[in-house]
């Protein structure tokens, strides 16, 4: 079976940082390395913005983002990320 959809699932201020801000590493501030990475569901509730649909048998893309630092090996998710930046 096919993949039937993609989905990344962050929230606006996620975004924002991901596209605009500057990724880096809280220990030793250098430049966080992006590691985008998947997991194919399925059975998975789609959020239609009115009623959750179920893509029943379907293949979703689930996308994630995680940083790493190549100098002193820190690992964090854009989530965490995020939240750190806004300290």
């Amino acid at each position: 079976m096919d993949n039937r959809g993609v989905r990344y699932s962050f929230s606006l201020s996620e975004l924002r940082y991901l596209l605009f801000k500057k990724k880096n590493c809280p220990d030793c501030n250098t430049k966080l390395t992006k590691q985008k990475s998947f997991e194919i569901r399925t059975d998975m509730f789609q959020n239609s913005g009115i009623d959750p649909i179920l893509a029943s048998g379907s293949k979703v893309k689930q996308y994630s983002y995680a940083f790493k630092c190549d100098q002193c090996g820190y690992e964090i998710s854009l989530s965490n990320l995020s939240k750190k930046g806004k300290k």
